[in-house]
């Protein structure tokens, strides 16, 4: 059979037919209904609202909690009357659709590009209970940050074409990083691969004609990225007068956390910044924090300290940072201050304010403020925390890369019959009974994704080949049919090392975050860089590469 033949309609609908397998697959994964006001509960309850028309809904502390992109996907799959989990699966499939088109330069074999499709498509992170289970963020953010990178380079690899192919590729990766953006609070994670992508590009239009016109074409449609997130911020300050993407990232909110942990009171207690102490000594410093002491300590504390306690007992039974700013705003709403979204600013800010005055007066004894590249609620990492933060990087690429810990079993729903049903309605699938109900039997799909996340357990040995790979690109860059594949790959062993520094970093500040499902964005990632890196040890790539550089040329 000709490689014309295989590069054309047989080659996708190979891929289309992975596609149907993979949805087919999962098809009869179940939800787990958790009616949490922080997460699944509320995201459903978003998007519902969204689908009615009447935006996020009636104002309280959880409506502007969390960017709200999902919530945005879940009025969208209701409107098109999809069912949630295959409206999910078809927004993966279209990032591996994407990534097979954006490395086109690079993989001109169709058998290669049919591999890289089935790795990407089968990853078990996908039909993973504790994340794909549930009604969370986690459902789009792999796929999401996909799109971001294969849309960064595919933007790289057409870095000599028109300006049409340009501006088609930075207009993608403006709409999927702005949806990105929008999803979880961390994006910045990315910067640095889109960074050594997006630089290399725009170095490479200093020798073309009309360099300013492909410039323009490379970076005009990525506004679209800010134009989304400023335009979820105004629909915010339109419905409720917070103009803001989400209210912790808020400067209003967030100088009120910061200024409670700068307080010193005692010594440094490990995931709990802010300790019961140091709050005290806070309400007598501020009065609009001493209004919320009756509602606060008590009962509320207990309960959030509980909480943390199941992912972190070195807090040793204080709320931990995590909880912190959940127990701060539902305290705020006991007191009536989340009557409205103006009435919540004027508070917290009023809070910052005092707090920081108390400092300045030396009223309260505080550690000097910070401010990060990642702003006032990401704290510089002390010194006697580097090694942990190495050992939690550590932990999570391993975790990464050997696929463990994804076939834990679903766990029981914590609604009553009646509210499952309603679930199971809004999301078109199954939901899983509640605990001590009887569960039907593994069905012959669930002992396939069993069988299927057990092989994935081999890839250490694919990431030994293709970080041997990486390095030798690495060496062989020097060559210009070389550069190309290791770039690409340098730029995909970013944006992993930037994942895995996120949870790292949570480890180490927060709680015990190496679990899959703080690494869900990883895991596509991972088995990018993994095929890339494979095939550049294999010298199929660069081959491929000289090819289509020496046709370009």
């Amino acid at each position: 059979m000709s490689r014309t033949r295989l590069t054309g309609p047989l080659l996708w609908a190979s891929v289309l037919f992975l596609a149907a397998l993979k949805l087919w697959l999962v098809d009869d994964l179940p939800f787990t209904a958790i009616p949490a006001v922080v997460d699944d509960g509320m995201y459903l309850g978003l998007g519902v609202s969204l689908a009615e028309g009447r935006w996020l809904g009636p104002y309280d502390q959880y409506t502007l909690a969390k960017p709200p992109f999902y919530s945005f996907f879940i009025a969208a799959s209701r409107i098109l009357g999809l069912p949630l989990r295959l409206a999910q699966e078809m927004l993966y499939a279209a990032f591996v659709v994407v990534t097979l088109v954006a490395v086109r330069p690079l993989l001109a074999r169709p058998g290669a590009r049919l591999a890289l499709a089935a790795l990407l498509l089968f990853n078990p992170a996908t039909f993973c209970a504790p994340v794909t289970g549930r009604v969370i963020r986690e459902g789009v953010y792999p796929a999401l940050a996909g799109l971001v990178l294969a849309s960064a380079v595919g933007l790289y690899l057409r870095r000599h074409e028109g300006g049409r192919a340009l501006a088609t590729w930075s207009a993608l990766l403006g709409a999927s990083l702005a949806a990105f953006w929008t999803t979880r609070e961390e994006g910045e994670a990315m910067l640095p691969a889109l960074a050594l992508l997006l630089g290399a590009t725009a170095l490479a239009q200093r020798r073309q004609p009309g360099r300013a016109a492909r410039l323009l074409a490379c970076t005009g449609p990525l506004a679209l990225w800010p134009l989304g997130v400023l335009a979820v911020a105004a629909g915010n300050a339109r419905h409720y007068g917070w103009f803001t993407l989400a209210e912790p990232g808020s400067p209003a909110f967030s100088s009120a956390i910061a200024g409670l942990e700068r307080i010193v009171a005692g010594p440094r207690q490990p995931h709990a910044s802010v300790t019961r102490r140091a709050r005290r000594l806070a309400y007598g410093a501020s009065p609009a924090l001493a209004r919320l002491e009756p509602r606060l300590e008590g009962p509320l504390a207990a309960a959030y300290a509980e909480n943390t306690a199941l992912l972190s007992a070195e807090a040793r039974g204080e709320v931990g940072t995590g909880w912190l700013l959940w127990a701060l705003r539902d305290a705020a709403a006991a007191e009536g201050l989340h009557r409205s979204a103006r009435e919540a600013r004027a508070f917290y800010a009023a809070a910052g304010r005092e707090l920081a005055d108390a400092c300045l007066a030396g009223r309260l004894r505080c550690r000097p403020a910070w401010t990060t590249a990642l702003g006032p609620r990401v704290r510089p990492l002390r010194a006697s925390e580097w090694a942990p933060l190495g050992a939690g990087l550590a932990r999570a690429v391993a975790l990464t890369v050997s696929f463990r810990g994804l076939d834990a079993p679903s766990r029981p729903s914590l609604a009553g019959p009646e509210e499952r049903a309603r679930w199971s309605a809004l999301l078109g699938s199954a939901v899983v009974p509640g605990p001590g109900e009887p569960t039907p039997p593994p069905s012959r799909r669930a002992r396939l994704r069993g069988a299927v996340a057990a092989a994935y357990r081999l890839l250490p040995i694919v990431a030994a080949a293709a970080l041997a790979g990486a390095l030798r690109m690495a060496w062989a860059a020097r060559r210009a049919g070389h550069r190309d594949l290791a770039v690409v790959t340098a730029g995909v062993l970013l944006a992993l090392v930037g994942r895995a520094l996120v949870v790292g970093y949570l480890e180490v500040t927060q709680f015990r975050a190496t679990i899959p499902l703080y690494l869900a964005a990883a895991y596509p990632v991972t088995l990018l860089w993994c095929g890339l890196g494979a095939l550049g040890l294999a010298r199929a790539a660069p081959v491929d590469a000289v090819t289509v550089g020496a046709a370009e040329r």
